[in-house]
């Protein structure tokens, strides 16, 4: 996943080469074969990677309180 000018957009795994002129190019390894193919996987990638942040954020939160506050925190889940 890339962050673009415009947020976070999936990319499919590319191979990189350079042409007889130098120029660069980039070949998708793996490629919806439709708008709807790309469409679920997408937002598969996209929710995967929030869910990610979300227990990271919660883990990172559990972290900085104290033993007690983490305890009732983890019951009341």
């Amino acid at each position: 996943m890339r962050k673009a000018t415009k947020g976070l957009f999936v990319a499919m795994p590319t191979n990189v080469y350079v042409d007889y002129n130098g120029e660069k190019h980039f070949n998708e390894i793996a490629h919806p074969i439709s708008k709807e193919a790309r469409t679920l996987l997408n937002n598969k990638v996209m929710e995967a990677y929030h869910q990610s942040l979300d227990e990271q954020q919660a883990e990172s939160e559990t972290e900085n309180m104290s033993e007690d506050e983490s305890e009732n925190f983890l019951q009341s889940m």
